[in-house]
């Protein structure tokens, strides 16, 4: 894994790997949610955004929808 974090709620942690991935994890029921592949180069980073962003790159995932 490259980069762990807690979603702004608390409920949700999501973690990107060097496997070209990006999990989501329930951290009451401690079960992965949902994972997104498919990314061409391995996930580095990512980063919670309070407000609408405007880059292309940006994915954005509706946490609260599974």
């Amino acid at each position: 894994m490259n980069n762990v974090k807690f979603s702004p709620d608390g409920k949700t942690i999501v973690s990107c790997s060097y496997d070209k991935s990006i999990k989501l994890w329930d951290i009451e029921k401690k079960k992965q949610i949902k994972q997104f592949i498919g990314h061409s180069e391995i996930v580095r980073y990512f980063h919670f955004f309070q407000k609408r962003a405007k880059s292309k790159n940006i994915i954005k995932i509706n946490i609260n929808v599974g």
